[in-house]
């Protein structure tokens, strides 16, 4: 699997050997805006520590119809940040702060238009 600031999947993200679609692991570092570049196939975006509010943006390159995505979220160790989502995230739930050093797990599938919520685990430790 590719590391780095900016990994994600190249080509359509199908293993033949595996016969199976492979998920896309992204990581992006805290920045009070951020804007996750999907693959082709389920992905998986990892934000660094929140430091501060943040806005997610409408993502670059969606994934295929039918694919999800899932932000992974955490507090700092101050806690109180608050996510803004773009308007592109339809039904997006999770804009309450947590407290200190809390983590969210918020799924979106793209509907071949926007990336609508199809769960969220709140805020937890």
């Amino acid at each position: 699997m590719p590391t780095g600031d900016l990994a994600v999947l190249t080509g359509s993200g199908w293993d033949t050997s595996l016969g199976k679609q492979l998920t896309a692991f992204q990581t992006i570092a805290y920045a009070a805006a951020i804007t996750p570049a999907l693959a082709f196939g389920d992905q998986s975006v990892s934000i660094g520590a929140l430091t501060g509010a943040i806005t997610i943006n409408a993502a670059t390159n969606p994934p295929a119809t039918g694919r999800t995505v899932t932000f992974h979220l955490v507090q700092d160790g101050t806690g109180g940040r608050t996510p803004t989502w773009n308007a592109a995230y339809k039904g997006a739930t999770l804009t309450g702060s947590g407290t200190a050093n809390q983590k969210a797990m918020v799924t979106f599938r793209y509907d071949g238009a926007n990336l609508v919520q199809v769960s969220s685990t709140g805020w937890y430790t």
